[in-house]
């Protein structure tokens, strides 16, 4: 089993523009959210051509794939989506999954693939900062546009990683664990309409390929208001992973990685910035060896088990990190 995580932009790359959103909030509001679905899917038809014929090489290859979307914008949090939707007057990304998973099936219909699998992780950033199950921020993002309503119990402050480096070491983890019982194979499919984001993270994953689980390769996609552009600079060859599956991924972990490599951090309010640029210190092979070698007889059953993806348990209770581990 191979599964293609596709971690899909939403500003300047799959989302809408402002002026698409405009028309649309001139129809009946009442047909809003079919035509959004269905304005994501015919703004994005390279994407899909591109993932099928991904998955049809990998057919011929005799590999079975599993599509999962996620949302790889850094739009992690309510607050940061409300924000980005204001400023850039073009909407919530909470429309652009849905649309994706949409689109994508359609396509595989056409060429004649029914049997592979397309879904969405609901999974966001905000779930580990707010200590609550994955699809949590994204409930309380969709309840808060459908009830007009400051969500409460959201992630009191968050990082905000320019580059998203942190990003998708989360959503890997959290995938890794998601279909830990079948100990897949992973392509993750960066998609992104920044250059220097898609250069900093070929940049920071050729030299550190610890970072990424062992069973796991990353692809780099330059994708620019719904156009695939040919960037013959990105070669993600080399972003193949040796590292492990962490059996306890949690807040701590994240910012103990934070720190090792002594990133530039500057605070706003409840939001802590950090990029990847220009690294001050690089971490040497001891300073990694505690993250990336534990025993592989451990077993990979963590407390933060249910933030991966886990469908939480009847009357479960939200699972707090443990906040001493604290940006240095």
């Amino acid at each position: 089993m191979k599964i293609l995580l596709a971690l899909v932009d939403y500003d300047g790359c799959a989302g809408f523009s402002e002026p698409e959103l405009e028309q649309i909030l001139k129809r009946d509001p009442r047909e809003w959210p079919e035509i959004l679905r269905r304005n994501i899917k015919e703004r994005n038809r390279e994407l899909f051509l591109h993932l099928t014929r991904k998955i049809i090489d990998y057919a011929r290859q005799g590999i079975q794939c599993k599509v999962i979307f996620a949302i790889g914008s850094a739009r992690q949090s309510f607050a940061l989506d409300h924000l980005n939707a204001v400023n850039n007057g073009n909407g919530s990304c909470k429309n652009l999954l849905p649309g994706l998973v949409d689109g994508l099936r359609d396509y595989l219909k056409v060429y004649n693939i029914p049997h592979t699998r397309v879904d969405h992780t609901p999974f966001l950033m905000a779930d580990i900062y707010s200590g609550n199950i994955s699809g949590s921020s994204l409930s309380l993002i969709h309840r808060a546009h459908r009830e007009y309503i400051q969500p409460h119990n959201h992630a009191e402050w968050m990082i905000f990683d320019h580059e998203k480096i942190t990003l998708m070491l989360t959503f890997l983890q959290h995938i890794v664990h998601c279909e830990g019982y079948l100990r897949p194979d992973v392509e993750c499919i960066m998609v992104d309409d920044r250059m220097d984001i898609l250069e900093t993270i070929q940049s920071v994953f050729s030299r550190f390929p610890c970072l990424i689980p062992h069973n796991t390769h990353i692809t780099l996609v330059n994708y620019v208001e719904g156009r695939l552009i040919d960037q013959p600079t990105l070669n993600t060859s080399a972003l193949r992973g040796t590292g492990i599956e962490w059996s306890e991924f949690n807040l701590r972990t994240l910012l103990t990685i934070i720190n090792l490599f002594h990133l530039p951090q500057t605070s706003n309010l409840q939001l802590r910035e950090i990029s990847w640029k220009n690294l001050p210190r690089i971490p040497t092979p001891d300073d990694l060896r505690p993250l990336f070698h534990q025993p592989e007889s451990r077993p990979c059953v963590t407390p933060t088990a249910q933030f991966f993806g886990r469908p939480a348990q009847q009357n479960e209770t939200s699972v707090k990190f443990d906040w001493s581990c604290t940006l240095g």
